[in-house]
């Protein structure tokens, strides 16, 4: 499966692709690196719903991408100083 992002292709999606099939019409908190020429890399997550359309139409997948570079920059810096986690 390929995903256009950014001006590009990103294809960082293999197992994302195979999660996602026919018998699966979602998949939930798949989490995808990539390194933009603009912006540097991010991490995403990523939700997907497959739709169904009118009788007759083509199915058409909802995908919802959430940058949460911040959040795992955050829970690393943590996990290195748990002292921080903690409120005096």
């Amino acid at each position: 499966m390929t995903w256009e992002i950014s001006n590009g292709i990103f294809q960082n999606c293999g197992n994302c692709s195979r999660q996602f099939c026919p018998e699966k019409a979602t998949f939930d908190n798949y989490e995808v690196e990539h390194d933009f020429s603009t912006i540097g890399k991010r991490i995403m997550l990523l939700n997907a719903r497959q739709i169904e359309r009118a009788l007759g139409k083509e199915k058409i997948i909802l995908l919802a991408i959430e940058d949460i570079t911040e959040r795992k920059e955050i829970e690393a810096g943590l996990e290195k100083n748990p002292q921080r986690a903690c409120c005096d």
